[in-house]
């Protein structure tokens, strides 16, 4: 589903009809948002996760990108990882 949404929306960027909804996002209330969601795939793999994201820090972004961007680089971040390792998002 995921791999099916990515090439959607590159084949939108590529005929420029991609239309993004940029909005103010707390970045580390988003961040830990997505290690919410992807807490069952940390504890499969054994790794940690950490986000060093400075309290009040926004972002101009649409959130669907932006979600799909930031697990796109987690999960691949979890899954190429060792076991007991970690990943840091930083802002």
């Amino acid at each position: 589903q995921n791999l099916v949404r990515d090439i959607a929306d590159l084949s939108a960027i590529e005929a420029g009809e991609l239309k993004l909804n940029a909005v103010e996002i707390d970045l580390a209330a988003f961040v830990e948002n997505l290690a919410v969601l992807i807490a069952s795939d940390l504890e499969e793999c054994e790794v940690a996760f950490h986000q060093e994201i400075p309290a009040g820090l926004t972002v101009f972004a649409d959130p669907q990108a932006l979600e799909q961007i930031l697990m796109n680089l987690i999960i691949n971040a979890v899954k190429f990882n060792r076991p007991r390792g970690s990943v840091t998002v930083t802002a």
